[in-house]
């Protein structure tokens, strides 16, 4: 059976970016957050909370800001609470998020620091080391990694063959130009996206002209194709995953694998039956993939058990019969993809996290 070939193309060591993050901390003290507030009061008008609305944080270069919240309970009046925190964490800190970092824990704690000096919030040296340790509560992690597929109007191919299969399956997805995403139950728990970056980045440009460093990001990344694994709060549960101390690069590598691995990877069939095709299907099967070809809809010719012993077998072949036959041929996506690291001149220009360094073992004997 063919393999996924988004995972088969990553090897042991890829890249994985973190972009947004929902995260909160306990024990924290905000003077004011200069926003309005909202009380939840019980029926006799008694408060039990208090929430503020978000305040925007602004990031490097003005660019993804973070926003947050501040929420206490009535037991907590005049004293600590929670604050929220939501948005790109290494956007926030360098200006961009095509290329970023792993570190989860790392990437909340700057930005911590970063709203602490902004907003003045206080908290214990107790509970600092608490956070560098991972006590942090997550309610939504997006990885993504970037592939470069050598041009635009390979990626844009490549969403149109992964949108055409999802949708032939009637499966829960959103598909637009240049985008496309598996989305079961809403998307509720979780959603495996893939979508152009460089049209995205274009669109901000305008508003960068003056960074020449933006500006060659945005020029270096018109042939990536962006695929993104967004969990919330439930599939983080599910997963052992819920804390910052909960991930680690690693970790980070075999969700993207997992989740990655339910987008359609199989064949897509287009145009009419070649002697090719002809030749590599089983004669048993032969006239099935004809009516298929001819775009018959199997279900309504084969019993539904028959039906799923059919593609059942297809698809031993890599052959995907219950996606529409094409017109015209997709692109092979097994060809020209391969997962892209951060440019060296992005972590010299200060705009990336820069390489951590493994220290070798140590050979001293004692």
């Amino acid at each position: 059976m063919n393999k996924n070939p988004l995972i088969e193309v990553l090897g042991d060591k890829f890249q994985v970016n973190i972009d947004t993050v929902e995260f909160s901390v306990s024990d924290v003290h905000v003077p004011s957050l200069g926003v309005t507030k909202m009380t939840t009061t019980s029926p006799d008008g008694e408060a039990l909370a208090m929430s503020t609305n978000r305040k925007p944080i602004a990031g490097a270069h003005q660019r993804h800001p973070l926003q947050v919240r501040y929420r206490q309970l009535r037991e907590h009046f005049g004293k600590n609470g929670v604050l929220f925190v939501e948005g790109s964490l290494f956007g926030f800190r360098y200006g961009q998020n095509v290329h970023t970092s792993a570190r989860l824990r790392s990437g909340c704690v700057a930005a911590l620091r970063r709203i602490r000096d902004q907003i003045g919030f206080t908290s214990t040296t107790e509970v600092w080391e608490r956070w560098k340790g991972g006590d942090i509560e997550l309610y939504r992690v997006d990885l993504a990694v970037n592939f470069d597929l050598g041009s635009e109007s390979a990626v844009r191919a490549l969403i149109k063959r992964l949108a055409h299969q999802l949708i032939g399956r009637n499966t829960n997805c959103h598909a637009y130009d240049g985008y496309v995403s598996l989305a079961p139950q809403r998307a509720r728990k979780y959603c495996v996206a893939g979508y152009a970056k460089g049209p995205q980045l274009r669109s901000k440009l305008n508003r960068s002209k003056s960074d020449v460093n933006f500006a060659r990001l945005v020029s270096e990344c018109q042939s990536l194709l962006r695929v993104e694994v967004r969990l919330r709060r439930p599939e983080l549960k599910k997963l052992g995953l819920s804390r910052a101390m909960d991930w680690t690069p690693e970790r980070a590598r075999d969700v993207f694998r997992q989740y990655v691995g339910k987008l359609p990877a199989l064949n897509v069939t287009s145009g009419p039956v070649s002697e090719d095709e002809f030749n590599a299907i089983p004669p048993k099967l032969r006239s099935v993939f004809f009516l298929h070809k001819l775009g018959a809809d199997l279900a309504s010719i084969f019993p539904a058990r028959t039906l799923a012993r059919y593609r059942a077998k297809f698809r031993i072949l890599g052959i995907d019969i219950a996606c529409p036959n094409l017109e015209s041929a997709p692109l092979n996506a097994s060809l020209s993809i391969h997962p892209v690291r951060t440019p060296k001149w992005l972590i010299d220009a200060g705009m990336a996290p820069p390489k951590v360094r493994r220290m070798a073992p140590s050979t001293t004997k004692a």
